[in-house]
């Protein structure tokens, strides 16, 4: 089931807005959104490089982030990663999935973060088999 057209223009809208205010937080979130729609789109293939397109922008960035720019980064990197799984890219989700756990790391998150990952993972994990 894909997802509305309201929703497409305001990820899109929300993409372009954090790009221009340059807050790394918010361009994650932003990536983020967009995956997920084409995920739920079950366009794995888009969705798993605008992962990778985000990681490449975002990547030199990142030393000396705030702890929420590195996890929302994890955030896109998780919902990449199981893109990624679905097309049987074992490389790309396993990248994804190490840099998630990076990210996490240097974002110093709680408990919760680190149970969403082992979550991310398990279902990579499953559709990789």
């Amino acid at each position: 089931m894909s997802a509305p057209p309201y929703a497409w223009v305001a990820a899109h809208q929300g993409e372009q807005a954090a790009t221009a205010s340059g807050d790394l937080r918010a361009l994650a979130e932003a990536r983020r959104d967009l995956v997920s729609l084409f995920h739920r789109a079950a366009d794995y293939g888009k969705a798993r490089d605008l992962t990778a397109r985000a990681a490449d922008l975002m990547r030199s960035q990142l030393p000396g982030a705030a702890p929420a720019a590195w996890g929302a980064y994890g955030a896109l990197m998780s919902t990449g990663a199981i893109a990624a799984a679905r097309l049987e890219d074992r490389h790309s989700a396993l990248a994804m999935l190490e840099e998630a756990a990076e990210a996490s790391r240097a974002a110093r998150l709680p408990s919760g973060f680190g149970a969403r990952l082992r979550r991310s993972q398990g279902k990579c994990h499953s559709v990789l088999r």
